[in-house]
């Protein structure tokens, strides 16, 4: 083998390993992300949990905007568990690589956590019959 086909091979090799070295940063970024996101996901779990035991949500007539919202909140929750199994797999690798995973996760957590909120505040204050009424328009 020739010196200037050893050098090509090198520097192929080096490109590779550049190319991984940026792809593993963005999949430990992704994983700090996923962490978080988990985290957060862990406390809506636990702040639902302590208003169902604190009987805020007892008794409660569910107005039609939180039977709403615990729709859209289960399809996020489902959408986030979907990309979260997607993340796991290597062949999503693209969707790490461009950031798309990273922005469906802040999306979905926003959902999720406007979701949530809307939901203890029609748990801790109820569907009174003017805020009833209210919804209804």
């Amino acid at each position: 083998m020739d010196p200037l086909t050893i050098f090509g091979l090198v520097e192929t090799l080096g490109l590779l390993m550049g190319g991984i070295v940026t792809r593993a940063k963005d999949v430990y970024y992704l994983k700090d992300r996923c962490k978080k996101f988990a985290d957060k996901i862990d406390e809506i779990q636990q702040t639902l949990k302590d208003a169902k035991s604190g009987g805020y949500v007892k008794d409660r007539k569910v107005s039609p905007v939180a039977a709403e919202r615990f729709h859209k909140l289960k399809i996020n929750l489902g959408c986030a568990e979907g990309l979260l199994i997607d993340l796991q797999n290597p062949m999503k690798m693209a969707a790490v690589v461009t950031g798309e995973a990273s922005k469906k996760l802040d999306e979905l957590e926003k959902d999720i956590l406007d979701s949530v909120n809307l939901l203890n505040f029609h748990s801790l204050f109820g569907a009174s019959s003017s805020t009833a009424a209210h919804d209804q328009v």
